[in-house]
C-alpha cells in the first residue's frame, strides 16, 4: 500500500523547529537543563505531528480536505499562572505556524466547556480573543477534559481533516476523558497533547544541614 503527502508543503514548516528549541531556552532558562531539554522535546513532537497531519499522510487514493485545528485550552486551578502562560506561548507559537488557509479555533475547558470561536476561521485573532476567555465564566475548580473534546468536535466541519491540540496537566477529575477521546477518534478527530512543564519545582530549596552558632556558658 502505497502512502503521499496530499500537501507537501507543509512539510516546509519542519524548518520552524529551531525556533521552538531557542524559545523554551531562553523562555526557561531559570529550570534546570533537563527540563529545559523536557520542554523542548515535547513542543517539537506535537509540532512534528501536526506537521505531518497538514502535509495529509494518506493512500494516493484519498482526496484533499479542508483542514481544521483546534486548540483545547486547560483553565484549571491544578495549572499553575506560569503554567497557563507557557500554554498560551504554545498557542501563539502553533497558530502563527499553521497554514492562513486552515480553519482554526479555540475552546477552553474546566468543570465545563466553552467554544470561545463558535465558529471556526482563517484568521484567528488570539489577542482579540482574551476577553471572551475572561468572560467565558467556567468553574475552575474542576477538570473535565471529555467535555471539551465534546465541544470541539461540535464546532469542526464534518467533511474536513479534523485535528485538536490538547494543552492540559492531565489531572482530570470530572466526566470520561477515555470515552470523549474514542468518539473523537471515531468521527476521524486526530488529538495531539502537550503538558506545560512543572515550573513550580524551579524555585525549590532543598536544605541539608542547619548550623546555628551556641552561646557562651
Amino acid at each position: 500500500m502505497e502512502y503521499q503527502f496530499t500537501n507537501p508543503d507543509y512539510l516546509k514548516f519542519l524548518y520552524a523547529l529551531p525556533v521552538f528549541w531557542i524559545v523554551s531556552i531562553f523562555a526557561y532558562r531559570h529550570l534546570s537543563l533537563s527540563k529545559i531539554i523536557i520542554s523542548a522535546f515535547l513542543r517539537s513532537m506535537v509540532f512534528l505531528l501536526v506537521v505531518i497531519v497538514l502535509a495529509g499522510l494518506s493512500r494516493k487514493d484519498e482526496l484533499k480536505r479542508e483542514i481544521s485545528a483546534v486548540f483545547l485550552v486547560d483553565m484549571s486551578d491544578s495549572i499553575t499562572w506560569e503554567g497557563k502562560e507557557w500554554m498560551w506561548n504554545y498557542v501563539k507559537d502553533l497558530s502563527g505556524s499553521l497554514d492562513k488557509n486552515i480553519k482554526k479555533g479555540v475552546v477552553v475547558f474546566g468543570g465545563e466547556s466553552r467554544a470561545i470561536t463558535p465558529t471556526l476561521t482563517e484568521d484567528l485573532k488570539l489577542e482579540d480573543l482574551l476577553g471572551s476567555i475572561t468572560d467565558s465564566n467556567i468553574s475552575t475548580d474542576r477538570t473535565d477534559i471529555a467535555s471539551g473534546i465534546m465541544a470541539t468536535l461540535g464546532i469542526m466541519p464534518e467533511d474536513s481533516s479534523k485535528m485538536v491540540i490538547l494543552l492540559s496537566d492531565g489531572n482530570q477529575n470530572l466526566g470520561e476523558a477515555e470515552k470523549a477521546a474514542l468518539m473523537a477518534a471515531g468521527n476521524d478527530v486526530k488529538i495531539f497533547v502537550a503538558s506545560p512543564p512543572n515550573v513550580q519545582e524551579a524555585g525549590e530549596i532543598l536544605i541539608k544541614k542547619s548550623c546555628c552558632p551556641q552561646g557562651n556558658k
